[in-house]
């Protein structure tokens, strides 16, 4: 779901914090400003005259995000430490699906009016830069996901879900493995599908930008196309991927609650520490000063 809205608006870092790697959270955050110019830049080429705008915007949409967001952060947090204890229900988990994407369209939606701003600044050059951009991010795509044999990209799916699982239970046994090799095998996950959707989206971003640099509307109708973008990431306009999504959220929701509801107290407790660990530093990170 690499698009070049999600990079604008600083790359979102409060999901990508949160699921990452406890030890370096705080050190991550407050460099997310500079981290998120560097990829923006890395798909815009932003010029000397964007810089300064770019920067702004996102110091400003840190700030908020450290007041307004990571409190509310840290409570869910300390919320799922006693959840992820006891047993879930298929409903739960995509309880904690669609609070995490409602987050991101908060965060995209504070973020509009800045993009607007911004979007209306881009080149031809520019939008070129980001369609070479796109083309690569393609490429790292296919290496990942689309082995040449179905078998192989059944085992790739398998080492990443095995891996990402560890990291927040630990160490998994045998049995377990083997039930997430099953529930792989029956999943409606379909990498070709995935990736002709990821290219719809980045060539609507590009018909966007190129109809703002056609048209110059105002910044208003600027923020409403990105709106309708963000909007398309919860449901496609397509009604076949539409579908597609709705069927793989509700595999996903109960393939969360299975493998939850398999793993032992101490693999559990083992994931409530984790969290206790975000908590702890999202919290040290919502009362600190915002670094100068």
């Amino acid at each position: 779901m690499s698009s070049s809205r999600s990079r604008i608006i600083g790359c979102l870092f409060a999901l990508a914090v949160l699921l990452g790697g406890c030890s370096a959270l705080r050190f991550t955050y407050n460099q997310a400003p500079q981290l998120s110019y560097w990829q923006i830049d890395s798909y815009f080429n932003v010029s000397d005259e964007q810089a300064p705008l770019v920067r702004e915007a996102l110091a400003g949409w840190y700030r908020w995000h450290r007041a307004e967001e990571l409190p509310d952060y840290a409570d869910q947090l300390a919320r799922l430490q006693a959840e992820a204890l006891l047993p879930a229900t298929a409903a739960q988990a995509c309880g904690w699906l669609d609070q995490a994407l409602s987050r991101f369209e908060r965060a995209a939606s504070h973020a509009l009016p800045q993009v607007a701003e911004l979007a209306l600044t881009v080149t031809p050059q520019q939008i070129a830069h980001l369609e070479r951009k796109h083309r690569d991010l393609n490429d790292d795509f296919t290496k990942k996901f689309l082995q040449p044999t179905p078998q192989a990209r059944r085992e790739a799916q398998v080492e990443r879900v095995v891996e990402r699982t560890e990291d927040f239970y630990g160490r998994l046994d045998r049995d377990q493995r083997h039930r997430i090799a099953e529930a792989v095998a029956k999943s409606p996950f379909d990498a070709d599908r995935l990736f002709a959707e990821r290219v719809a989206r980045q060539q609507a971003v590009v018909q966007m930008l190129r109809r703002v640099v056609a048209e110059r509307p105002a910044a208003g109708q600027v923020q409403q196309m990105l709106r309708t973008l963000v909007a398309h990431l919860r449901q496609s306009p397509r009604d076949a991927y539409a579908g597609y999504q709705q069927r793989l959220r509700q595999f996903n929701c109960a393939f969360i609650a299975d493998i939850h509801n398999a793993m032992t107290p101490a693999q559990r407790e083992h994931a409530a520490r984790k969290l206790q660990g975000y908590e702890e530093d999202v919290r040290a990170l919502a009362s600190a000063a915002v670094p100068g």
